[in-house]
């Protein structure tokens, strides 16, 4: 063992080496490809360096003047920890994707780019977003999962042409500035520390898809059920105690997912939805009848809503 020893350790110094090394080859072409990309015709509107063990993005003034006619940016599955400004002055990016990095907060260079409609920064460790995000007009989709986020900026609320937005996998706590995104067509925040949700939905009417599951919820606000458009939604894994009477005006509700909570009872007014196709329940304090009935079918439930609601006006 003793003469094998000194033999292990060279290998393994010499393995650290070529990892280095291979590190820094890496992080060179993703670098050469930026300069490359510089030097191409302006016709071309699309860059993937992802996957380059890029540390940082090597972007002069005079390089990112030369790339001016980018539309399309993805710098996925790196370490990059930090945005040069010069970032700033790709004024025609739509879309910028920033996947599975080591950023920890939203940079203000971001935040510059006017005409970005789809932003991606998921699985990054994100835990503060630049007030300046406001200024971000055009976003359409914006990807913020699996990150640190405890808070957002009141100027959140100003993103008025957000369509989709996904903050799944944070440690939200409050999210007062939901009503005012009033173009939302889906919106993710499971997984977070949500016990209160506002009211004031009454204006997003495009709203189709809300998930809500694993938080902390007791209540949701009955103007988010009662949202003319929406299809779906999950508010499984909380704590909540009663459905509010005005999903009932949930016309287009398909799919309800409320299982493990703490729902002793149902509102008659679900009789009201034709269009619900799946009830899931289990897990809440309901009677056994109710329970089965919504397993078997919709059809079922209905009829167990109906007997009753029956019994009460009887009684």
């Amino acid at each position: 063992p003793s003469v094998d020893a000194p033999g292990a350790n060279a290998s393994s110094v010499e393995a650290a080496r070529t990892a280095r090394a291979c590190a820094a080859s890496r992080s060179a072409c993703a670098a050469f490809r930026l300069r490359d990309a510089a030097r191409r015709p302006a016709a071309d509107v699309r860059l993937d360096v992802s996957k380059r063990g890029l540390l940082k993005l090597d972007l002069s003034p005079a390089r990112a003047a030369s790339l001016e006619q980018l539309q399309e940016l993805f710098l996925c599955n790196s370490r990059i920890r930090t945005l040069p400004w010069s970032l700033s002055r790709l004024t025609r990016l739509a879309t910028l994707s920033l996947d599975y990095n080591e950023l920890v907060e939203l940079p203000a260079c971001v935040c510059a780019l006017e005409r970005l409609e789809r932003l991606g920064l998921c699985q990054n460790v994100l835990r503060a977003v630049s007030a300046e995000v406001g200024q971000l007009r055009a976003l359409q989709t914006l990807a913020l999962q699996h990150n640190a986020l405890s808070q957002l900026p009141d100027t959140f609320g100003e993103l008025q042409s957000l369509t989709d937005l996904s903050l799944t996998h944070n440690r939200l706590l409050s999210a007062e500035f939901l009503p005012r995104l009033t173009n939302l067509q889906k919106l993710g925040l499971s997984h977070n520390k949500l016990r209160t949700l506002p009211d004031g939905f009454g204006r997003t009417r495009r709203l189709q898809s809300v998930g809500l599951a694993h938080n902390r919820l007791t209540s949701l606000p009955p103007s988010l059920v009662a949202a003319p458009s929406l299809q779906l939604l999950c508010a499984s894994h909380n704590a909540i105690r009663a459905l509010p009477p005005s999903i009932g005006a949930a016309d287009a509700l398909a799919w309800l997912d409320l299982q493990h909570n703490a729902i002793r009872a149902l509102p008659p007014s679900l009789l009201a939805l034709d269009s619900l196709r799946v009830v899931l329940l289990q897990g809440n304090p309901l009677p056994d009848s109710t329970l089965s009935a919504a397993a078997a079918s919709t059809s079922a439930l209905r009829a167990e809503l109906r007997r009753m609601t029956h019994g009460v006006s009887a009684a």
